[in-house]
């Protein structure tokens, strides 16, 4: 399996400035399948009085620059799933 390092000290200032109080990886970066040129799925929650809107995109750029291998990561705000 392919493990993605993020220090957990960057992680807790991304979610700060961006105001996700919580979030998960999906799909393959948690399963057997995923290898080195699989994105990475995460699901986000804001905070209640923040909505993104079109932020999403810089919001998914970042995260893809906090990995150290440069992986794609794509976020999905949690509402859009019921969480």
């Amino acid at each position: 399996m392919i493990h993605i390092d993020i220090p957990k000290e960057k992680l807790t200032a991304f979610c700060r400035r961006r105001h996700i109080r919580w979030m998960a990886c999906f799909g393959s970066a948690v399963r057997d399948d995923f290898g080195p040129d699989s994105d990475v799925d995460v699901l986000v929650e804001f905070a209640p009085d923040h909505t993104p809107g079109w932020e999403i995109v810089d919001i998914e750029e970042d995260l893809s620059t906090l990995s150290a291998v440069g992986r794609w990561m794509s976020s999905i705000p949690s509402t859009s799933t019921g969480r």
